[in-house]
């Protein structure tokens, strides 16, 4: 036995939190898909006050931050004739 075999599996319908600082995330806004963002009171911290390395970026279900591969597939879609972004 481990020190880490006392925690519990994720539950699946819970809240997402990620993987790496623990913080709660919220659903993000504007995508295709679904993705879990850091809660902001500001540009520069999360809702505790941390500036975890992941702060901007996108996460999934199980916490973890999207690799650029699942980040093409939840990004809005460019209408047809409209200049790259």
């Amino acid at each position: 036995m481990t020190l880490l075999d006392w925690r519990s599996a994720r539950d699946p319908s819970g809240p997402v939190t990620c993987a790496a600082c623990g913080c709660r995330l919220r659903e993000a806004t504007g995508l295709e898909g679904v993705a879990w963002r850091h809660f902001q009171l500001g540009p520069d911290s999360d809702a505790r006050g941390d500036r975890p390395k992941c702060l901007e970026d996108l996460h999934a279900r199980d916490g973890y931050v999207l690799s650029v591969r699942d980040l093409d597939s939840i990004m809005p879609a460019r209408r047809e004739g409209s200049p790259p972004s």
